[in-house]
């Protein structure tokens, strides 16, 4: 009997399917999928594994959770009272930070004796502020709102949006004439978030030793 040309390939194609085989998998054997932390929302799908680095900022517990896939790095700036990266409140100095490169336009400040001003480099070019007594880092600052806190706290943001955030943790401080910072202590260094005089909103955040960090908000721009 004459079998159609195209009748004969599907027949092949039912044949060849039947002659496939199944790989078994070893008694006790892991599937590849649970191998691995699936991806949120997509059950089933393997995820690259994640390394937690340890908080690299300090500041009890406020420190840089940076997660760190294979062959990439998750990098996100978190200020917290001990400073920010290799920028540590107290133990950085001007020289050592020189001397790694870290630091740059390093100038004596006029107005107050055995005061010196710099600016971060790297990651943080642009964006930070130092401010060294003597030898010692301590104080930073920023205006860029790129730089948060581990609750989300940043430039651009109210008081009444920190009070939100940080509950007891921290509160509203009042400077000179009409001006306000939300304040987050621990210890002797703190977390400073100041309006802007003219507008309901945040316009620069500083870390570190309280006396230096609200220096000129309590005293005036000549004050040390």
């Amino acid at each position: 009997m004459h079998i159609p040309a195209r009748l004969s390939v599907a027949g092949l194609g039912i044949l060849l399917t039947g002659l496939v085989v199944t790989p078994v998998a070893p008694a006790g054997a892991v599937p590849a999928a649970s191998a691995s932390s699936t991806v949120a929302g997509a059950p089933g799908r393997a995820a690259t594994p994640l390394r937690a680095a340890a908080p690299a900022d300090g500041g009890s517990g406020l420190g840089a959770v940076v997660g760190v896939r294979t062959g990439r790095v998750a990098f996100r700036p978190v200020l917290t009272v001990d400073g920010i990266g290799p920028y540590r409140i107290g133990v950085s100095t001007r020289t050592g930070l020189l001397a790694r490169g870290l630091v740059t336009n390093i100038e004596e400040e006029q107005t107050c004796n055995g005061f010196y001003s710099g600016e971060a480099t790297g990651r943080y070019a642009g964006i930070l502020l130092l401010r060294f007594q003597g030898n010692r880092l301590v104080l930073l600052s920023t205006t860029d709102p790129t730089i948060r806190t581990r609750v989300g706290g940043r430039v651009g943001m109210t008081l009444a949006d920190l009070e939100q955030r940080y509950g007891p943790l921290g509160a509203i401080e009042y400077g000179k004439w009409t001006l306000r910072a939300y304040v987050v202590s621990s210890g002797g260094r703190i977390i400073a978030f100041f309006e802007d005089p003219y507008t309901p909103y945040v316009y620069r955040i500083a870390s570190g030793e309280r006396d230096r960090v609200l220096a000129s908000f309590v005293g005036g721009d000549d004050q040390c």
